[in-house]
């Protein structure tokens, strides 16, 4: 599946997307929006829905708001509703918020503008890390596949340090848990780590598919399943039917915050980034802009790590983070140097091999 004639391949953006969109009815939606919102003064921006969306608002959203007197209007449409308005000519979403594949998706089909760097008032392009300014979008926030273990099954600094140590059941026995290819995108990175490969970018791409699903061969026998949902691991661990398992970081933090015995391994993250795209036909461009001005300043970027435990991309933020939140973000200056970026245009590219590949390999036991 080419990303030029395919959209979406970030599963875990449409899935949010399309449930936000279901749970919200036609409030949330596309349809008739046009008839309700201002020809100015007012942005409609795509969400996820949840405590993600929760913590947008009284980061970025409401202090927006608030300063400019521009309304926020949430769309939780899914992106399959964005792309149908895109090949119509109704583009009624201003600003996506959405995973990078998705974004490379839409800006293969020509439907985001260019983003207007050199207007920008409120932050300095050369503050954010370099790896996630593109000319039609920027990275807002970082999240990442982590190992998370129970504390209580390795006390002391005895859990495995790496994904080689993860791999090695005998040395760190215990049942695990390892995402399936259907809840996002498979973690064959890992697999790669675990066989010998740099945990390190230009290391791990482009991805030796049948090496890496070699390497899942070794651990399968130890995973007691592989997780298609965000929540399955996080339940997996607290009722300890896992002492190991892959996660999302703001999953295992929601169990470290609730006093599980919960830890996250650091090392070797597979950092993922949700960026702001504007979109090429947004009936307010100028505002959209204006608003992502605002929204990439250290300070709004800083307030959102208090309310969900995902990392800003500006890097003058993180002296504004409060360290009991720091220690909680892939980007922290302690922990971003221990991980690696997902390369999404690879994803993009190959996801098809990955998902014929895991079918058989899930198939053949």
């Amino acid at each position: 599946m080419k990303g030029a004639n395919k959209l979406f391949t970030n599963r875990r953006d449409f899935l949010l997307g399309t449930a936000a969109t279901l749970g919200a009815g036609l409030s949330g939606s596309l349809i008739g929006m046009r008839k309700t919102r201002a020809a100015k003064g007012q942005i409609v921006i795509k969400q996820s829905g949840g405590a993600y969306q929760d913590a947008n608002k009284k980061a970025f959203f409401d202090p927006f708001t608030e300063e400019t007197g521009i309304e926020v209007v949430i769309s939780n449409a899914g992106s399959a509703e964005i792309a149908a308005s895109v090949e119509k000519g109704q583009v009624q979403v201003d600003i996506l918020d959405t995973g990078e594949t998705t974004c490379l998706e839409f800006e293969a089909k020509g439907a985001l503008a260019k983003l207007d760097y050199d207007g920008t008032k409120l932050f300095n392009v050369s503050d954010i890390h370099e790896y996630v300014v593109r000319p039609s979008m920027i990275g807002k926030t970082y999240w990442a596949n982590v190992m998370a273990y129970r504390t209580d099954a390795f006390p002391d600094g005895t859990h495995p340090k790496s994904w080689t140590e993860f791999w090695d059941a005998e040395r760190f026995p215990g049942a695990r848990t390892l995402q399936d290819n259907t809840a996002d995108l498979a973690e064959v990175e890992f697999a790669l780590i675990a066989d010998g490969i740099a945990p390190q970018a230009d290391k791990l791409y482009p991805v030796d598919i049948e090496r890496a699903f070699k390497s899942y061969s070794r651990i399968k026998p130890h995973v007691v399943k592989f997780w298609d949902s965000g929540a399955l691991p996080q339940s997996l661990l607290e009722r300890k039917e896992v002492v190991l398992g892959s996660i999302w970081n703001g999953r295992a933090q929601t169990l470290i915050d609730a006093g599980a015995p919960v830890a996250i391994e650091w090392n070797q993250a597979r950092r993922q980034i949700q960026f702001w795209c504007v979109m090429k036909d947004a009936p307010n461009r100028d505002l959209a802009m204006k608003f992502i001005d605002f929204a990439m300043q250290p300070k709004p970027q800083a307030d959102c790590t208090r309310y969900i435990a995902y990392g800003p991309t500006n890097k003058n933020a993180n002296s504004m983070v409060r360290p009991e939140d720091a220690v909680k973000l892939a980007s922290s200056s302690e922990n971003y140097p221990k991980g690696f970026d997902l390369d999404a245009r690879w994803w993009m590219d190959n996801q098809a091999k990955v998902d014929e590949t895991w079918r058989e390999w899930a198939i053949a036991g």
